[in-house]
Protein backbone atom coordinates (compact mmCIF):
# COMPACT_ATOMS: atom_id res chain seq x y z
CA UNK A 1 0.00 0.00 0.00
CA UNK A 2 1.14 3.04 -0.85
CA UNK A 3 -0.85 5.49 2.06
CA UNK A 4 0.26 6.07 5.45
CA UNK A 5 -1.42 7.85 8.67
CA UNK A 6 0.70 9.62 10.21
CA UNK A 7 0.16 9.15 14.42
CA UNK A 8 2.14 11.00 17.32
CA UNK A 9 5.06 8.87 18.79
CA UNK A 10 4.74 8.12 22.37
CA UNK A 11 7.23 9.69 24.50
CA UNK A 12 8.09 7.14 26.90
CA UNK A 13 10.94 9.18 28.66
CA UNK A 14 8.97 12.68 29.14
CA UNK A 15 11.61 14.46 27.53
CA UNK A 16 9.17 16.17 24.78
CA UNK A 17 7.27 19.01 24.84
CA UNK A 18 3.32 18.66 25.03
CA UNK A 19 0.60 21.00 24.44
CA UNK A 20 -2.45 20.70 25.91
CA UNK A 21 -5.39 23.21 24.62
CA UNK A 22 -5.47 26.52 22.36
CA UNK A 23 -5.05 29.72 24.03
CA UNK A 24 -7.50 30.98 25.68
CA UNK A 25 -9.34 33.35 23.81
CA UNK A 26 -9.24 31.66 20.72
CA UNK A 27 -12.12 32.80 18.39
CA UNK A 28 -12.07 29.08 16.16
CA UNK A 29 -13.52 26.81 17.62
CA UNK A 30 -11.38 23.04 18.38
CA UNK A 31 -13.95 21.15 16.41
CA UNK A 32 -13.75 23.73 13.30
CA UNK A 33 -10.01 22.54 13.12
CA UNK A 34 -11.43 18.91 11.85
CA UNK A 35 -13.82 20.38 9.26
CA UNK A 36 -11.37 21.06 6.43
CA UNK A 37 -12.39 24.75 5.96
CA UNK A 38 -10.17 27.57 5.80
CA UNK A 39 -9.57 29.60 9.06
CA UNK A 40 -6.88 31.88 8.21
CA UNK A 41 -8.70 34.78 8.07
CA UNK A 42 -10.12 34.37 11.12
CA UNK A 43 -6.90 32.71 12.99
CA UNK A 44 -5.39 35.31 15.45
CA UNK A 45 -2.06 36.55 14.70
CA UNK A 46 0.74 34.35 16.04
CA UNK A 47 -1.09 32.99 19.18
CA UNK A 48 0.69 31.49 22.43
CA UNK A 49 0.45 27.70 22.37
CA UNK A 50 1.60 27.07 26.27
CA UNK A 51 3.92 23.48 26.85
CA UNK A 52 1.95 21.69 29.23
CA UNK A 53 2.09 22.27 33.27
CA UNK A 54 1.38 18.70 33.62
CA UNK A 55 4.52 17.53 32.14
CA UNK A 56 7.23 20.18 33.70
CA UNK A 57 10.00 17.65 31.94
CA UNK A 58 8.92 17.69 28.74
CA UNK A 59 11.03 20.83 26.88
CA UNK A 60 12.42 18.97 23.62
CA UNK A 61 11.09 20.71 20.66
CA UNK A 62 10.11 18.17 17.94
CA UNK A 63 9.42 18.67 14.22
CA UNK A 64 5.50 17.23 14.95
CA UNK A 65 4.17 18.39 18.23
CA UNK A 66 2.55 16.31 20.64
CA UNK A 67 -1.39 17.89 21.39
CA UNK A 68 -4.34 16.88 22.77
CA UNK A 69 -6.47 19.03 19.99
CA UNK A 70 -5.57 16.82 17.28
CA UNK A 71 -3.85 19.37 15.26
CA UNK A 72 -0.79 19.64 13.15
CA UNK A 73 1.55 22.09 15.42
CA UNK A 74 4.79 21.87 12.84
CA UNK A 75 8.35 22.50 13.10
CA UNK A 76 10.21 24.97 9.94
CA UNK A 77 11.75 22.08 8.72
CA UNK A 78 8.22 20.08 8.01
CA UNK A 79 7.20 22.99 6.80
CA UNK A 80 9.92 23.40 4.27
CA UNK A 81 8.64 19.59 3.16
CA UNK A 82 4.70 20.44 2.73
CA UNK A 83 5.07 24.15 1.48
CA UNK A 84 3.90 22.83 -1.91
CA UNK A 85 0.96 20.88 -1.28
CA UNK A 86 -1.85 22.82 -2.46
CA UNK A 87 -4.67 21.62 0.14
CA UNK A 88 -2.66 23.75 3.18
CA UNK A 89 -2.75 26.79 4.97
CA UNK A 90 -0.26 27.72 7.35
CA UNK A 91 -1.21 29.28 10.55
CA UNK A 92 1.76 30.85 12.82
CA UNK A 93 2.23 30.35 16.12
CA UNK A 94 4.65 31.09 19.53
CA UNK A 95 5.51 28.11 21.28
CA UNK A 96 5.67 29.35 25.10
CA UNK A 97 7.78 27.08 27.93
CA UNK A 98 7.09 26.30 31.21
CA UNK A 99 8.87 30.05 32.59
CA UNK A 100 6.32 31.76 30.33
CA UNK A 101 9.22 32.33 27.86
CA UNK A 102 8.89 32.10 24.20
CA UNK A 103 10.34 28.79 22.87
CA UNK A 104 10.55 29.29 19.32
CA UNK A 105 8.38 31.39 17.08
CA UNK A 106 9.33 29.07 14.24
CA UNK A 107 5.99 26.78 14.15
CA UNK A 108 3.07 27.06 12.82
CA UNK A 109 -0.21 24.68 12.58
CA UNK A 110 -0.93 23.06 9.03
CA UNK A 111 -4.37 23.23 8.17
CA UNK A 112 -5.53 20.64 5.67
CA UNK A 113 -8.36 22.44 3.80
CA UNK A 114 -11.35 19.81 2.53
CA UNK A 115 -11.85 15.99 3.52
CA UNK A 116 -11.43 13.28 1.73
CA UNK A 117 -14.54 10.55 0.83
CA UNK A 118 -12.58 7.51 0.21
CA UNK A 119 -12.71 5.46 3.43
CA UNK A 120 -13.59 2.20 1.82
CA UNK A 121 -16.49 1.85 4.62
CA UNK A 122 -17.78 -2.31 3.51
CA UNK A 123 -14.51 -3.63 3.80
CA UNK A 124 -12.80 -1.04 6.57
CA UNK A 125 -14.03 -2.18 10.06
CA UNK A 126 -14.60 0.03 13.12
CA UNK A 127 -17.31 1.30 15.83
CA UNK A 128 -19.56 4.17 14.48
CA UNK A 129 -19.74 7.30 15.55
CA UNK A 130 -23.04 7.39 18.04
CA UNK A 131 -23.80 11.16 17.39
CA UNK A 132 -22.30 11.18 13.33
CA UNK A 133 -23.36 8.26 12.01
CA UNK A 134 -21.74 8.63 9.06
CA UNK A 135 -18.50 8.57 11.19
CA UNK A 136 -15.75 6.06 13.12
CA UNK A 137 -15.40 7.03 16.14
CA UNK A 138 -12.60 3.98 16.24
CA UNK A 139 -11.02 2.39 12.84
CA UNK A 140 -9.32 -1.35 13.68
CA UNK A 141 -8.99 -1.84 9.99
CA UNK A 142 -8.86 1.01 7.42
CA UNK A 143 -8.97 0.54 3.67
CA UNK A 144 -8.71 3.25 1.02
CA UNK A 145 -10.50 3.49 -1.91
CA UNK A 146 -7.67 4.81 -4.19
CA UNK A 147 -10.06 5.55 -7.23
CA UNK A 148 -11.53 8.39 -4.80
CA UNK A 149 -7.96 9.85 -3.87
CA UNK A 150 -7.28 12.96 -6.48
CA UNK A 151 -4.11 13.64 -8.04
CA UNK A 152 -1.63 15.43 -6.74
CA UNK A 153 -3.40 15.51 -3.10
CA UNK A 154 -0.25 13.81 -0.44
CA UNK A 155 -1.74 14.46 3.04
CA UNK A 156 -5.95 14.45 3.40
CA UNK A 157 -8.16 14.11 6.51
CA UNK A 158 -10.99 11.23 6.11
CA UNK A 159 -14.26 12.64 5.73
CA UNK A 160 -15.10 9.29 8.14
CA UNK A 161 -12.44 9.82 10.45
CA UNK A 162 -11.15 13.53 10.57
CA UNK A 163 -8.62 12.97 13.31
CA UNK A 164 -6.88 10.33 11.09
CA UNK A 165 -4.35 12.52 8.93
CA UNK A 166 -3.62 10.16 5.51
CA UNK A 167 -0.27 10.79 3.39
CA UNK A 168 1.02 9.08 0.51
CA UNK A 169 4.19 7.21 0.00
CA UNK A 170 5.59 10.19 -1.76
CA UNK A 171 5.65 12.51 1.74
CA UNK A 172 6.39 9.44 3.70
CA UNK A 173 9.93 9.08 2.08
CA UNK A 174 10.26 12.95 2.11
CA UNK A 175 9.94 13.53 5.58
CA UNK A 176 11.95 10.42 6.44
CA UNK A 177 14.93 12.02 3.88
CA UNK A 178 15.36 14.61 6.53
CA UNK A 179 14.98 12.61 9.26
CA UNK A 180 12.06 14.45 10.98
CA UNK A 181 11.24 13.93 14.80
CA UNK A 182 7.86 13.43 17.02
CA UNK A 183 5.69 11.09 14.61
CA UNK A 184 5.14 7.83 12.93
CA UNK A 185 4.08 6.92 9.71
CA UNK A 186 2.05 3.65 9.99
CA UNK A 187 1.32 1.42 7.18
CA UNK A 188 -2.95 2.09 6.60
CA UNK A 189 -2.80 -1.90 6.65
CA UNK A 190 -1.36 -1.82 10.25
CA UNK A 191 -3.37 0.58 11.53
CA UNK A 192 -5.37 0.45 14.70
CA UNK A 193 -6.49 3.23 16.53
CA UNK A 194 -6.76 1.27 19.66
CA UNK A 195 -2.87 1.21 19.50
CA UNK A 196 -2.04 4.12 17.72
CA UNK A 197 -2.62 8.09 18.90
CA UNK A 198 -3.39 10.85 15.89
CA UNK A 199 -1.67 13.57 15.79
Amino acid sequence: MDYFVLARKVDESGVMAHIDSHPDGMPIKKYEFFKGISLKNRFPENPEYHFSLDEPGGRKLVDLHSNRMGILIISKKFKEIISNETNLEFLPIKLINHRKKVASVDYTIANIVGLLDCMDSAQSIGRQDPFFPDRFSRINKLVIDEKKVPDGINIFRLKQSPSTVIIKRVLKEKIEAVGLEGHLCVPIEEFDSAYYIGV
